[in-house]
């Protein structure tokens, strides 16, 4: 069941680009250029490759850093595709999922309100880089942590790959374990922005529209 789902990963991938492509394309020729559904479109895009280039390269460094972890942890030592492709594909199913979550919950936060004005799409871009930084940083508190402080887990590693590999495998799973972390907290942390952001945009809309002179 699990080769059947890597195997059609690409072409749910490529029916999904064209499904959205189609809608985009479809709104072009409603509502023009200035669509507003095309602009979500385009963010939820732009959200999702994010997401996917993040994991690649993420992936393939710590995969350079520690194979062991992959081939292990993760199952690639019984992948018959070479090990830089396994890798890659590993990275994107777990990571456009994300991109698409975190877009839509970005451009929820941001629905149409008549009491909150919506932020541009500019500042949703760069808040949907948060997540990003955030990896970032959870990356390199995880490493310091499985590396440098005793939680037990050395034990852990030393029985699945052996003491020469250990040390890197640590530092792999703490970059893995941190990034997850991180990503969830620059999420949180976008959406809690739009959302303090709208209200205070609205409070000042209200402010001014009640001291506004009477005609």
């Amino acid at each position: 069941m699990l080769e059947s789902y890597d195997r059609t990963l690409p072409y749910r991938i490529a029916f999904g680009l064209a499904f959205f492509g189609a809608l985009a394309l479809w709104e072009v020729f409603r509502r023009g250029r200035e669509s507003q559904r095309l602009r979500e479109y385009g963010f939820l895009l732009f959200a999702t490759v994010a997401s996917v280039a993040f994991a690649l390269l993420h992936d393939q460094v710590t995969a350079t850093i520690s194979p062991e972890y992959f081939l292990t942890a993760k199952g690639l030592a019984n992948d018959p595709r070479p090990f830089r492709a396994a890798v890659a594909i590993l990275a994107v199913k777990a990571s456009y999922w994300v991109g698409l979550v975190i877009g839509t919950t970005l451009l929820v936060a941001n629905n149409p309100s008549p009491r909150r004005p919506q932020i541009g799409y500019a500042m949703l871009v760069k808040l949907a880089a948060l997540p990003l930084l955030f990896a970032v940083l959870g990356a390199a508190v995880g490493a310091a942590m499985f590396r440098g402080i005793d939680l037990g887990l050395r034990s852990a590693a030393i029985a699945v790959v052996g003491a020469g590999a250990a040390s890197r495998f640590l530092v792999v799973w703490g970059i893995h374990a941190g990034s997850y972390l991180g990503a969830l907290v620059g999420g949180i942390a976008a959406v809690t922005i739009v959302v303090r952001r709208r209200r205070r945009f609205g409070a000042a809309a209200a402010a001014d529209i009640e001291h506004a002179p009477l005609a």
